[in-house]
């Protein structure tokens, strides 16, 4: 797959922007995208996975254009043809063409082969948070070789840490030998629910005790609260009536106080707040009143001292209109101003008559005849400057010229002599095709792996031979050979794990019916004992015993009533008493005849119990038998005497497994090896039959492959060397015949400019009339010949400062007429307001007219704001009338009502009045309290009944009562612990709902125990798979795997490494690199930017080797040189050249020197800047 374009029409911060990486040309489809940061590089990462796979449903980039109108398109090539498709955001037939119809969504699903988006990013691109990734990995891993590799290849760099989190957790269920884990804490809490469940197992006697214990407790409980209830109430009316002593005295205490405000009035409740504010008043008022008498008198004295002037009004708007026209600023400025342009003009006279002589001029000629155009000018100089020009080149081209004849003619005299020194070859060289066959023979061999494969091969082979001796070395009691244990017959994983869970299930079983079993014998054992007790107290007669008395006495009587004899009835009267004997002493003792009854029925229970028991465990040994039968014949078919246990069985049949992997490994190595073998005897044929038209017919014989390539490469190199040597005297020949005849014409160019610019010189004099006045002033037409620009150029300068002379003189001519003018208009216009004399100056007349005018306008209006202070006075003056009114009637009503003769005794009055009316509120409070505490209808009732008290009675009543009560409280608190008691273990085993909820707890731990049991086998069996997986893959693509990236890191690392290797560590394959200097470095040993730079070479390598067997993706790395110097960039970017050649490489970066480095070491990289 490739992309041919890219077209971000509304996506991102993008509209319509397209990057065109055009058709894949020869060499590398190397592509570098350069952009500053926020150019949007990342999102054009994105918009390509949106094409290829939908754009996400809740996408980043739709922040500039909404969903609906988000459009992302390209040119994408795919199975050897280009589609130009469109992906948009809705909810179906997202991928459509150029005209809007829909695409399938699956149009580029056989190009992906069932990659998705995360699958893409995994192994097709790279970041730089990705290969930083991917360096933790290469720690984490150790630098296990399988893993790497898979990591490199799939782009997972993080398969080492999946795996441990895997183990990680299935040893949290179980580990061997481990003391703490989940299944551990299933099993505690199995046996807590156990132990619960014994300890709610009582019998049917206990159980009525227990509710019959409980429903006494509670009516114990119910009196205590009762009598505790009724001496509260007492003690509380007894405290009642003692508190309300006190109260009747502080009552009639403050009825005598009321009795002593006699008859004092009943103001309106307004005056309360009214009489503060109305004594303030006064207090204002008066003084408002003396502020208005000197206002009066202060106004009044101010109208008769102002001075008015109406003549000066009546100027004022013409002397305004005066001063508005800005007439006397120019004035003054004008008496400064006019002399000093005067003598300025005098000075540019001066100057200019010394410009005349300058010129040689007289005043005759006018000065605008001295005046050049601009233009005219402007063409002058740039002639001027296009002679200085043309003259250097024409000397320029001259110099190039004399050096091009000089070396043609050196050439021409070298080429006989370079020809003489060639070596003759003793062999005729051979033709084109034979140099390409060598060519060709020697890129297979240069590109081809197959002497490492052998190599590698040869060292599996030895190795996985090793191997399978050891693993069938630990197989016994198994004696045969590697064929005899593949053929053999063995069981199946499942049958193995159901035989062993069916005995661990059935021991676990066993173990909890012996359990039981146990228990059932214990409480045996203790009922006898306990009947033993009951019968061992004496005069106990059971129901057997009292049976046998029955029919004594009934066999008796039917002999007496037979005999009707003494001895029959003495006998008859012996069995009655015994038999009445035995009732009384049944009837006193019912309670331990009721016991061993329900100790009777408990025995029975239990040995019924204790048979099922026993017939369960007869079936779980059998099942066992069983069990361990076909455990045997599986053993048997193995051939292996004695039998073993399940889980000696699977551990047998786990190491036969990896025999046989051993065994396949073995197979497979020394496939290898004949493949390899045979590649590389090829190679030898086609490189040996490359080099015979160059060497004798006897031909190579046996010489190694290495050999061969060493031979073929020196002979291409002296080949080349001579072709070069040939090719670069004719280039330079060629070149040297062109520079020639390039500087021949170049200084006929210049001669022809030359003569043309000479031409428009004279005609540019002769348009400026330069030459007219130039002939005025040397003495006729025809006199003078064509200046060169020498001359010329000093007298346009100074007729440029005459031009700048004469425009000053004009503006200061311009200038002093305005100011005389205006002078002449400022003396009429202040003449019409005040008369004056001719020659008086202007200046002080106005100012004296403008202060007259001034003092005019403020008498005017300091005479309107005494009016309007009149105004205000008389308005306040009126308020102050009504105010005084208003007051005045109130203060008289509140006088006369307390007869009184001012405000302060009137406030007396009215605070006598207050606490008259507080005094009534507390005696009503009062009141109420004592009918509230002694429940009366009526005062007087409340207060007859407090008369009859006895306070020291009552305080002997409460004493009492508060001792009883405490005692009933205390009661009250020991019946309620005793009820609770009761309570809690009535519920303990009430019913059987409690034992059902253990046994619903039971089971579902037991639930949970198999689910994470079968989560652990498959965790288990998973990372037995995964490892076995990473081991295969490093077996099968180790040798030109490895070998491509132990070549891309010393590339990168620019030959400090010389490559990487691996060995075996503590039964695992692990990587190491191998420093120029010598010696090894593991994983560990390596620095973080080197761990980085071997993440991108295993990736480069695993690009090579998923390229291997499908088409290629286009990858994409995103600025993953953030770490590097520009050697190891340089290094980089040439590998990268490498991947090109397979497929489309994009590389996205912000550095632009990045961008030079990369055409430096690929010249084919393609540059795109965003």
């Amino acid at each position: 797959m490739r992309l041919n374009r890219l077209d971000l029409v509304r996506y991102g911060k993008f509209t319509d922007r397209r990057l065109d990486f055009g058709p894949r040309g020869e060499g590398a489809d190397l592509h570098i995208v350069y952009g500053p940061n926020e150019a949007g590089k990342s999102t054009l990462f994105n918009g390509f996975l949106d094409l290829l796979f939908g754009i996400e449903a809740r996408s980043a980039y739709g922040f500039l254009h909404p969903y609906a109108a988000m459009r992302v398109g390209g040119v994408v090539e795919a199975g050897g043809s280009a589609q130009e498709v469109f992906r948009v955001k809705r909810a179906q037939n997202t991928l459509i063409d150029a005209a809007d119809r829909s695409l399938p969504d699956g149009l580029f699903a056989a190009a992906l082969g069932g990659i998705d988006r995360a699958g893409y990013r995994m192994m097709f691109s790279l970041d730089d948070d990705t290969i930083e990734q991917g360096g933790e990995a290469i720690l984490k891993s150790e630098g296990e070789l399988g893993t790497l590799l898979f990591a490199a290849s799939a782009g997972l760099p993080d398969t080492a840490a999946a795996l441990e989190a895997l183990k990680g957790e299935a040893e949290a269920f179980y580990k061997p030998q481990g003391r703490k884990h989940q299944l551990g804490e299933l099993k505690d809490v199995l046996e807590r629910l156990k132990q619960e469940r014994t300890a709610l197992d009582v019998t049917a006697r206990a159980f009525k005790e227990l509710r019959r214990d409980r429903d006494l407790a509670t009516e114990t409980h119910e009196q205590a609260l009762s009598a505790r209830a009724g001496l509260q109430a007492a003690l509380d009316q007894c405290r009642a009536a003692i508190d309300a002593l006190p109260i009747l005295a502080r009552l009639r205490a403050g009825r005598a106080e009321l009795e002593a405000y006699g008859d004092l009035p009943e103001p309106p409740s307004a005056w309360f707040a009214a009489l503060p504010g109305l004594m303030r008043e006064e207090a204002a008022l008066s003084s408002r009143q003396v502020q208005a008498e000197a206002a009066r008198a202060r106004l009044d004295g101010a109208l008769e001292g102002l001075a008015r002037d109406p003549q000066a009004l009546a100027l004022a708007p013409a002397l305004s209109a005066l001063l508005q026209d800005n007439l006397e600023a120019r004035e003054r400025a004008a008496i400064q101003d006019l002399p000093v342009r005067q003598a300025e003009r005098q000075r540019l006279m001066a100057e200019l008559a010394m410009q005349r002589a300058r010129l040689g001029i007289d005043d005759s000629i006018p000065l605008t005849k001295l005046i050049l155009p601009a233009g005219e000018a402007a063409h002058l100089h740039a002639l001027v400057v296009q002679h200085g020009k043309l003259t250097e080149r024409a000397s320029t081209a001259a110099r190039e010229l004399q050096a091009a004849e000089q070396a043609s003619a050196r050439l021409k005299r070298q080429e006989p002599a370079e020809a003489a020194a060639l070596p003759p070859r003793e062999i005729a060289p051979p033709s084109p095709d034979a140099v390409e066959a060598l060519k060709q023979a020697l890129a297979a061999a240069r590109g081809s792996d197959a002497g490492l494969r052998r190599q590698e091969a040869e060292r599996r082979r030895e190795q996985a031979a090793v191997e399978l001796t050891e693993r069938l070395a630990l197989l016994s009691p198994f004696t045969g050979d590697a064929d005899a244990l593949a053929g053999l017959q063995v069981p199946t994983n499942e049958e193995i794990s159901a035989w062993r869970l069916g005995l661990a299930s059935l021991e676990e079983e066993r173990l909890r019916q012996q359990s039981r079993l146990g228990e059932i014998e214990t409480e045996l054992a203790a009922d006898a004992a306990r009947a033993e007790a009951l019968a061992g107290r004496g005069g106990l007669v059971d129901d057997a015993a009292a049976a046998a008395l029955r029919a004594a006495r009934e066999a008796a009587w039917q002999r007496h009533a037979s005999a009707l004899d003494s001895e029959t009835a003495q006998s008859f009267r012996v069995a009655l008493m015994a038999d009445d004997e035995a009732g009384a002493s049944r009837l006193a003792q019912a309670s331990d005849l009721s016991r061993l009854r329900d100790l009777a029925e408990a025995r029975a229970d239990r040995l019924a119990r204790r048979a099922a028991l026993g017939e369960r465990l007869a079936a779980i040994a059998e099942d066992k038998a069983r069990i361990l039968a076909e455990v045997g014949s599986a053993c048997a078919t193995c051939a292996l005497e004695p039998a073993l246990t399940p889980a000696r069985l699977e551990a047998w049949l786990s190491r036969r497994s990896e025999a046989l992997a051993a065994r396949a490994a073995l197979q497979l190595a020394e496939r290898d090896l004949d493949r390899a073998a045979g590649d590389e005897a090829g190679l030898r044929a086609d490189l040996a039959q490359g080099l015979l038209p160059w060497e004798s017919a006897s031909g190579p014989g046996t010489e190694r492959l290495d050999g061969l390539v060493r031979r073929a490469e020196r002979l291409l190199a002296e080949l080349q060397e001579a072709a070069h040597a040939q090719k670069a005297g004719r280039e330079a020949a060629a070149r040297a015949a062109e520079l020639l005849e390039s500087r021949r014409a170049d200084d006929a160019a210049v001669r022809q400019e030359l003569e043309d610019w000479a031409q428009a010189w004279q005609r540019a004099l002769a348009k400026a009339a330069v030459l007219d006045w130039l002939q005025a002033t040397s003495g006729g037409a025809g006199d003078v010949p064509v200046p060169p620009p020498a001359m010329v150029l000093p007298l346009i300068t100074i007729l440029q400062e005459v031009e700048a002379l004469v425009i000053r003189l004009a503006d200061l001519d311009h200038r002093i007429a305005a100011m005389e003018a205006d002078r002449a208009a400022f003396r009429a216009r202040l003449a019409d307001l005040q008369p004056m004399a001719a020659d008086a100056p202007p200046l002080p007349v106005l100012e004296a007219l403008r202060r007259r005018v001034q003092a005019a306008q403020e008498a005017e209006r300091i005479a309107e704001r005494l009016a309007q202070e009149e105004q205000r006075l008389e308005e306040d003056e009126a308020r102050l009338a009504e105010d005084l009114g208003r007051h005045e009637a109130l203060k008289r009503e509140m006088l006369a009502l307390f007869q009184a003769d001012s405000l302060n005794e009137v406030a007396a009055g009215l605070d006598a009045v207050k606490a008259r009316a507080q005094l009534r509120q507390r005696l009503a409070d009062a009141e109420d309290d004592l009918c509230r505490r002694l429940q009366a209808d009526r005062i007087e009732t409340a207060e007859a009944q407090i008369d009859a008290l006895d306070r020291h009675a009552l305080a002997e009543e409460r004493a009492a009562l508060e001792a009883r009560l405490a005692e009933a409280e205390a009661q009250a608190g020991e019946a309620l612990v005793a009820r609770r008691a009761a309570e809690k273990a009535l519920a303990a085993v009430a019913g059987s709902d409690a034992a059902a909820h253990l046994e619903e707890q039971r089971r579902t731990v037991l639930a949970e125990i198999e689910t994470r049991a079968i989560r652990y086998l498959r965790l288990r069996a998973g990372i037995l798979a995964g490892e076995e997986a990473l081991r295969l893959y490093r077996e099968r693509h180790r040798s030109a795997m490895l070998a491509r990236a132990s070549e891309a890191f010393s590339v990168i690392s620019g030959g400090d490494y010389e490559g990487l290797g691996s060995e075996r560590v503590k039964g695992r394959e692990v990587l190491y690199a191998r420093p120029a200097g010598g010696g090894t470095k593991f994983a560990e040993d390596l620095s973080k930017g080197t761990r980085f730079q071997l993440y991108l070479a295993l990736r480069i390598a695993g690009y090579h080797e998923t390229a291997g067997f499908r088409e290629p993706l286009p990858f994409i790395a995103d600025d993953i040189m953030e770490t590097f110097d520009d050697r190891r960039a340089g290094h980089a970017f040439r590998l990268m050249g490498d991947m090109a050649r397979k497929g489309q490489v994009i590389y996205l970066t912000h550095h632009e020197h990045l961008c030079d480095i990369a055409r430096s070491v690929c010249p084919e990289v393609r540059l795109h800047r965003l």
